[in-house]
């Protein structure tokens, strides 16, 4: 069932035809880099606020299939950072190589970047959530950019309670993430928390996402099942469809394994 969201976000996202992506790479050059194969994507974003607060965040890449998506979006809006969550979640299912995420930062990046060529102040509201509550005083006008922590963006989605206190001499099944290229390790150990130190001596940011205290036999299975995304080793790539599926796979899995 689609929600009110979903559908409000249908109505604001657009297929680009390439005469159109053509005209604009007149006057955009990495438009125009992507159309002549120099670079394989772009990301761009068109807005004007002495005419109106509509926002135009485009996305162009090399491919017949899918040249490219437009979201019109106007800043005022309530479900603003929402829909554009919504849009690079849509982004990644047409180029899998791309992180949600990543895609989202790109496109705040860019309009905090359009925000100050218009004296426009601004603050992320990962930065306030960092310095405590405040006051800003600003000398021109402030706008509070919606940005998120991208650890606690992933634990969200496996329903994580606990991650660092967790019972010793026990089997757990666990799940990492290297925050450097998004690849996530399923791994087991009675020490989850001690394993992530060891681990980023080489890879400083390794992070313990969650840990199921179950038979270590799991992780044999859930290597199997995801053997089509195995990078190297214990090490997966997925994309976000999977990523959130991941915890209620380990929960049936859990579930057979009491059961037998």
């Amino acid at each position: 069932m689609r929600t009110d969201l979903n559908n409000e976000f249908d109505s604001k996202i657009f297929n680009l035809e390439f005469e159109t992506i053509r005209q604009w790479a007149k006057d955009n050059l990495e438009i125009g880099n992507v159309l002549r194969g120099l670079t394989n994507e772009c990301f761009a974003l068109s807005a004007n606020f002495e005419q109106s607060y509509e926002i135009q965040f485009v996305y162009v890449q090399f491919s017949d299939e899918h040249p490219g998506y437009m979201l019109e979006l106007n800043f005022k809006e309530n479900n603003f950072y929402n829909i554009l969550l919504l849009f690079s979640l849509e982004i990644t299912k047409i180029n899998k190589k791309l992180e949600v995420l990543s895609v989202y930062n790109t496109f705040i990046h860019q309009l905090r970047t359009f925000f100050e060529a218009n004296d426009i102040m601004t603050v992320t509201t990962s930065a306030l959530q960092r310095s405590g509550k405040g006051i800003l005083i600003s000398p021109s006008e402030i706008e509070i950019i919606k940005t998120y922590d991208q650890v606690k963006f992933y634990r969200s989605f496996l329903a994580t309670e606990n991650y660092k206190n967790l019972a010793t001499d026990l089997e757990y099944v666990y799940i990492m993430m290297n925050c450097d290229d998004f690849t996530f390790k399923i791994g087991q150990s009675k020490t989850p928390t001690y394993r992530e130190r060891t681990l980023r001596s080489k890879e400083p940011n390794v992070v313990l996402l969650k840990a199921w205290q179950c038979d270590k036999k799991i992780e044999k299975e859930l290597h199997k099942m995801y053997q089509k995304n195995r990078v190297r080793g214990e090490w997966f790539k997925f994309d976000f469809g999977e990523f959130c599926e991941i915890n209620g796979k380990i929960l049936r899995l859990i579930e057979i394994s009491k059961n037998k």
